[in-house]
C-alpha cells in the first residue's frame, strides 16, 4: 500500500460544492502546502464565486487561477452520473488527477421522490464512476475517503438500540450506501490503494448553497417566526423536542475526514463521525428565540399523541408558497438580504429530522477515539456559528444575534 500520510499530497474531492465539500476545501488550504500541495474539486458546476472571494477570500487572480486550473484549488465540471466513464476520465487527465492521492468522496444527488429507485441508482452510479475515473487516471492514490450517513443504519426507518455503533449491521434500507461501499471495496482489490468510512449524522454549518441542511432550514424557520411575530412554537412532536440527540458539525467533520484519509491504521475501516455531546431542541429552543429576537409560546406547548406533530411544515410554509411570500417582505424591509436565501430552505427534511427519524438517536465515538482521534465540538456553538456567519453573509435579517445571548463562548475550531 501506498503512503497515506507523505508530503504534497493532493485531493480530488467528488461534490465540492456540497456542504461537505466546501469545508473540506477550506480546511484543506489551511494546511501547509508542504502537507496538502493541492486541493482538485469535483461537482457539475464551477464554485461560487461569491463563495471564493467572501468565504475563502480568494483575490480575483486567484478566482481566475481556479478557472484556468492554474493554483492550489483547481476545478473540474464533470456530471458524475450522465456522462460516460471515457469522458470523466478524460476531464480528469486534464485536470491533473494523475497526482491525486487521496480521493475524498462527499458527493449526493437528490432524486425527485426521496429514498426511490433512481435516487439509488444515480448515487451508486456517481460514486463508482468518480472513484473508478480516478483509480484509472492516478499513479499515486493511496486511500479514497468514503463519507456516508445516519441512514446507514437505518435510522429513518427502523429503531435501533442506541448509541449506534460501528459494530451494528447496516440495515437494507441503507440502499445506495450499500452499494457504495460496496463499489469502493471492489475497486480497491489488488490495487495499491485502501479506503476508510466515516458515517456523520445531520451536517450542519452555513453554505450559499445548500439542501438537506437541518441547520439552515431551522435557521430560515425561526427568521420567518421573528420577522411576522408569531410564537416560536416547537413544530415536531413532544417526544423530539425533549429526546436526546447527536449531530455533526461541518467544521468538525472536515478535520475528521481529513484525519480518517491520512491515519494509516484507518484503512479498511468505518467510524461515527459525530460532536458526541447529545443534545435536545427543548434545551436550545429558548437561545434559538433569544438569538433571533422572537417570542416564545406563552404558554406550554401541548402535543398531539405521537407519532402526529403540530405543524406539517412542508404544506405550511412550501407548498403554499407562504414563506417565499414573508421572505419577500423580509427583502423589502432588509434590502441587505439575500433575496434566494428562502430557496435553501428545505422544510420536508425540517419535517422528517425532527420527528420522522426514530429517536432518541445516539452515536458512539469511542472507536475513533481508540485509533487516535482527539477532535470535539460543541453542538450549541455549531447552531450558533452557523447563524452568526449567514447573518454576517446577509442570509437573514439583522436580528439580535449573540448580544441577546449571555455566557455563550466564542465558536470553536476543530481541532486535530
Amino acid at each position: 500500500m501506498r503512503d497515506v500520510n507523505g508530503p504534497n499530497k493532493v485531493a480530488l474531492i467528488l461534490g465540492a460544492n456540497g456542504i461537505t465539500g466546501s469545508y473540506l476545501i477550506e480546511h484543506l488550504l489551511a494546511q501547509p502546502t508542504s502537507s496538502w500541495k493541492q486541493i482538485i474539486g469535483v461537482s457539475r458546476r464551477f464554485p461560487n464565486k461569491t463563495w471564493l472571494s467572501e468565504d475563502l477570500k480568494f483575490i480575483p487572480s486567484q478566482i481566475s487561477d481556479v478557472e484556468q486550473g492554474r493554483g492550489r484549488l483547481t476545478w473540474i465540471s464533470t456530471d458524475l452520473n450522465e456522462e460516460s466513464l471515457d469522458s470523466i476520465v478524460a476531464k480528469y487527465r486534464k485536470g491533473g488527477v494523475e497526482n491525486v492521492t487521496h480521493v475524498f468522496y462527499c458527493a449526493y444527488v437528490l432524486i425527485e421522490g426521496w429514498q426511490g429507485a433512481e435516487e439509488r441508482k444515480a448515487n451508486a452510479k456517481i460514486c463508482h464512476q468518480g472513484v473508478q475515473a480516478a483509480d484509472i487516471v492516478s499513479t499515486r492514490l493511496a486511500r479514497v475517503l468514503l463519507q456516508t450517513g445516519g441512514k446507514f443504519y437505518g435510522v429513518h426507518r427502523v429503531k435501533r438500540d442506541q448509541p449506534l455503533m460501528e459494530s451494528d449491521e447496516p440495515h437494507p434500507a441503507a440502499d445506495f450506501y450499500l452499494d457504495q461501499i460496496d463499489s469502493v471495496k471492489s475497486l480497491s482489490q489488488g490495487k495499491q490503494w485502501d479506503w476508510a468510512m466515516t458515517i456523520p449524522g445531520g451536517i450542519m454549518g452555513f453554505t450559499r448553497q445548500s439542501q438537506m441542511n437541518l441547520a439552515t432550514t431551522i435557521m430560515l424557520y425561526c427568521a420567518l417566526k421573528a420577522h411576522t411575530g408569531e410564537p416560536l412554537i416547537w413544530p415536531g412532536n413532544g417526544r423530539g423536542f425533549g429526546a436526546p440527540r447527536d449531530e455533526t458539525d461541518v467544521v468538525y467533520l472536515a478535520a475528521f475526514n481529513v484525519w480518517a484519509a491520512t491515519t494509516p491504521k484507518c484503512g479498511g475501516e468505518y467510524f461515527n463521525a459525530l460532536n458526541s455531546d447529545p443534545f435536545s431542541y427543548e434545551r436550545l429552543w429558548p437561545l434559538f428565540a433569544a438569538y433571533f429576537g422572537a417570542k416564545l409560546p406563552t404558554e406550554k406547548q401541548t402535543y398531539p399523541a405521537e407519532p402526529a406533530h403540530v405543524m406539517d411544515l412542508e404544506a405550511y410554509y412550501g407548498k403554499s408558497g407562504l414563506a417565499k411570500s414573508i421572505w419577500k417582505d423580509i427583502v423589502a424591509k432588509n434590502p441587505d438580504v439575500d433575496p434566494t436565501s428562502i430557496d435553501s430552505a428545505t422544510f420536508w427534511f425540517m419535517d422528517v429530522s425532527l420527528h420522522g427519524m426514530r429517536i432518541p438517536l445516539t452515536f458512539n465515538n469511542n472507536k475513533a477515539r481508540k485509533f487516535g482521534w482527539t477532535g470535539y465540538a460543541d453542538t450549541t456553538e455549531m447552531f450558533l456559528r452557523t447563524f452568526e456567519r449567514a447573518r454576517k453573509a446577509g442570509a437573514i435579517q439583522n436580528v439580535p444575534g449573540l448580544r441577546a445571548i449571555k455566557n455563550v463562548q466564542a465558536p470553536i475550531r476543530a481541532v486535530m
